[in-house]
């Protein structure tokens, strides 16, 4: 933009001097030949004056003072404006040189301007390229800057990962906890059903040992009421059996905690096992 700026001024400064030159040549013409002319006519009025002069000396010498003090004045207003046109044509001349001067100083700034817009484009590129410079900083100066925060973010984040990770961690080890609790709960509600259930069939194995020698002594006591009443005597034999309390013995109980069987008879075993395991 200022590059093309430089050369219209100076297309611009150009035309002007172009005009200015014609302008000056044409007057400096005019006026050269109007003063020749005027110098013609006064070297020609000398010389026919000069002429007359000499005629006059020639054909009157003894002619009347009057005729030579005018011829004197003529001669004399002759060379006045003679002086007075070489004067003229003196100054004309220094105008001249003056105008010339100026058209050569016109000239030199014409070439200074022609050969300054490299210069001004180099300076004006060399601004830009500054100007992209500190651009480009204050560019890199940012990117740093989001890096930082980027990289401050993604601290926060695995720290908040962390913590959630740890907190998560921290919920499960307590859920475990609970299920562990309730399970012992469980266990102990168990252990003692299981407690309850061995001191009942405790009692209960103890009454049918306390039952059969009765029943055994009242069989033979009544022998007829047995044959007469053959169902009921069945009955008898059938809790008074000595199988009975074989098979009460051989029956399995299970730990709660861990299925391990033990038979009845082994209950006190079983009951200290099921501390240690729910322990």
């Amino acid at each position: 933009m200022e590059v093309d700026q430089l050369r219209e001024e100076n297309a611009s400064l150009r035309r002007s001097l172009d005009q200015l030159t014609r302008h000056d040549q044409h007057r400096l013409q005019a006026e050269t030949a109007e003063v020749k002319n005027k110098l013609v006519t006064m070297s020609t009025r000398c010389q026919d004056l000069k002429k007359s002069v000499q005629g006059v000396q020639d054909g009157d010498s003894g002619g009347s003072t009057t005729s030579a003090a005018a011829v004197h004045v003529q001669l004399r207003d002759a060379v006045e404006k003679n002086r007075q046109w070489l004067a003229y044509d003196q100054q004309r001349e220094h105008y001249v040189k003056g105008v010339m001067e100026r058209l050569a100083q016109q000239e030199y700034q014409l070439n200074q301007a022609n050969r300054a817009p490299p210069q001004r484009h180099n300076e004006i590129h060399s601004d830009e390229s500054e100007r992209m410079g500190q651009r480009q900083q204050h560019y890199d100066r940012l990117l740093l800057q989001a890096k930082t925060e980027l990289d401050a973010l993604r601290e926060e984040l695995d720290f908040a990962h962390n913590g959630q990770n740890s907190l998560q961690w921290r919920c499960q080890l307590h859920a475990e906890r609970l299920r562990r609790q309730e399970e012992k709960s469980m266990f102990r509600a168990q252990a003692k059903d299981l407690r309850d259930r061995l001191v009942d069939q405790e009692h209960g194995g103890a009454e049918l040992l306390k039952q059969r020698p009765q029943q055994d002594a009242g069989g033979l006591d009544t022998p007829t009421t047995s044959k007469a009443s053959p169902d009921t005597s069945g009955d008898h034999r059938g809790l008074s059996s000595p199988s009975s309390p074989g098979a009460l013995n051989e029956s399995l109980l299970d730990c709660p905690g861990c299925g391990a069987q033990y038979p009845l008879s082994r209950h006190r075993e079983l009951l200290v096992h099921v501390e240690h395991c729910l322990d």
